[in-house]
């Protein structure tokens, strides 16, 4: 997943213990999070009292002194700042038991964050607000709120996005069976990717975090009725908004207009990204073993397989092969992609093809951008080869699709 990954294989702990280390968030979590969340339709914005979020960062970046980035706020500045807040906003916090109440509450502190001078107070009001989206079930509002802060404070993008994903999957679980029972009835990817000759799983994105963006303007139903007329096996759709320019509706859309599988391809470092995978139509998701530890990578494939999702598991490393096979993959991804590097080597795959054995369904991602690497895929033993940049950037995509798949009947 590129560079992005590379902040992921770093910090694994810190994904994993955000949420546990900052006990100031402690008197904001109060209520649990509505199973309904997922049934709104995400593409306007949520309305936070009489503004939208956007209205409000609208609002701030027309200030005419620049926003600066400060550093980190020191913890007891911020424990001081949030005793304040609970006696500023106590009577909001007392009445806030329902998700509307909640909602307004989120939206004047974000508000009051944006006209705050003092840092620790502009750090607290924007953990609160966002904290508050969460309770109220506004994930979208959550992670803006989060990037919001991420354009003040020198913290981590992908650390956010991850502890409200975790918050979100500790309260309660974000589908309910009703809207997984709407859900179309996922196709198998695995079954899709075996046969003669090659399958082409074929990627939509309109960038990527090292070379920016590739197709703006990049319709992705259309693009996608292209592979599946070239002939692909399935469809991988990016819906990661920060790191490669997705947009809420992609996966469903994409879903809904071709007849093979669909992946979901993020960083799923949670339960709730899996449930909200099968709530959205996705066929299989995608598991990267660099950033999940052991326990975590086997409940998540075994999540994956309760709500009948194909777990695509990704590796890089000998090691990384072992853990994903002790995990109970089926299906191995391997990234000729150097997570720390970011070099590219289709002799990754050449050398752990043979560490995974027969039974289990083998994918070499990244790197292959002509049928000439897709043939030398092929002769390694591999069951499919995912593309994306050489698929999204080509005049004729359906076209490089049959010539990378040639022979597969």
């Amino acid at each position: 997943m590129e560079r992005v990954s590379h902040w992921v294989v770093g910090n694994r702990c810190l994904l994993r213990a955000i949420g546990k280390s900052m006990i100031f968030y402690t008197f904001l979590i109060i209520c649990t999070f509505p199973q309904a969340v997922l049934a709104r339709a995400p593409s306007a914005p949520p309305k936070m009292g009489s503004a939208t979020l956007e209205d409000l960062l609208q609002a701030a970046e027309e200030k005419p002194t620049p926003l600066r980035r400060h550093p980190m706020p020191d913890p007891a500045a911020v424990q001081k700042a949030l005793k304040m807040l609970e006696e500023v906003y106590k009577e909001d916090i007392a009445g806030a038991k329902t998700p509307q109440k909640k909602q307004a509450l989120a939206g004047r502190l974000l508000a009051d964050a944006l006209e705050a001078q003092d840092p620790a107070e502009q750090f607290a009001l924007m953990q609160a607000a966002r904290q508050w989206a969460v309770q109220a079930g506004d994930v979208a509002f959550a992670l803006r709120a989060a990037d919001a802060l991420i354009e003040r404070f020198q913290v981590d993008r992908l650390a956010l996005k991850t502890e409200v994903l975790e918050a979100l999957s500790k309260t309660s679980v974000p589908a309910s069976p009703i809207e997984i029972a709407e859900a179309a009835e996922p196709r198998d990817l695995v079954s899709a990717l075996r046969g003669d000759g090659l399958a082409v799983v074929a990627e939509v994105k309109r960038a990527s975090p090292s070379k920016g963006p590739l197709r703006p303007d990049l319709d992705p139903v259309a693009l996608a009725r292209q592979y599946e007329s070239g002939g692909c096996a399935a469809v991988s759709v990016l819906t990661d908004e920060t790191n490669f320019a997705a947009r809420p509706g992609d996966l469903p859309e994409v879903r809904g207009a071709v007849g093979v599988p669909v992946l979901r391809k993020d960083f799923v470092v949670a339960d709730y990204q899996v449930w909200e995978a099968r709530a959205m139509g996705a066929d299989a998701v995608l598991l990267i073993v660099a950033a999940l530890d052991p326990a975590d990578l086997a409940r998540l494939i075994d999540l994956a397989g309760q709500l009948g999702i194909c777990p695509l598991v990704e590796v890089h490393t000998a090691d990384e092969v072992r853990l994903a096979l002790d995990a109970g993959a089926r299906m191995i991804g391997i990234n000729n992609r150097d997570l720390h590097s970011f070099r590219v080597d289709l002799e990754v795959t050449r050398r752990l093809r043979p560490l995974v054995p027969s039974g289990v369904l083998v994918v070499a991602e990244s790197g292959i951008s002509s049928a000439a690497d897709a043939a030398a895929m092929r002769g390694l033993g591999v069951d499919a080869v995912l593309v994306g940049e050489a698929l999204v950037t080509s005049e004729d995509p359906a076209a490089l699709i049959r010539a990378m798949s040639r022979g597969r009947g």
